[in-house]
């Protein structure tokens, strides 16, 4: 019969004895492979989403957030305008540090669902 073979949450160390090195002979073999070539209009084709992403976020923090600031605290909107901003940068460096604690979770629902709910 055939059996398959479940997703491993670690694979391990160059060290480990008993570990099953698939997946670090798959990685050794890819690193090997020469290099190709990747055209600057593929880099850009592959990144354009990022160029809409970025104007928004740009347009939230130059236009929507001062507008706002003068609306909610007319007499001192600088400076909650900074504390907006400072929120806003701190909210765009959760994410990095979310994915960095999913990927060494060893929950026993996986790695991802636990910080999805």
């Amino acid at each position: 019969g055939t059996t398959m073979k479940m997703p491993r949450t670690s694979y391990g160390t160059l060290g480990d004895r008993d570990v099953d090195r698939s997946g670090i002979q798959e990685m050794q073999k890819k690193a090997s492979e020469p290099n190709l070539h990747v055209s600057l209009p593929r880099i850009v084709a592959l990144n354009a989403h990022a160029f809409s992403y970025g104007l928004f976020y740009a347009s939230v923090g130059v236009i929507v957030l001062p507008e706002e600031a003068l609306k909610m605290f007319p007499e001192q909107h600088a400076v909650y305008l900074a504390i907006m901003l400072g929120i806003a940068g701190v909210s765009q460096l959760v994410s990095p540090f979310a994915g960095y604690l999913s990927d060494h979770s060893t929950n026993p629902m996986g790695r991802r669902m636990p910080f999805v709910l």
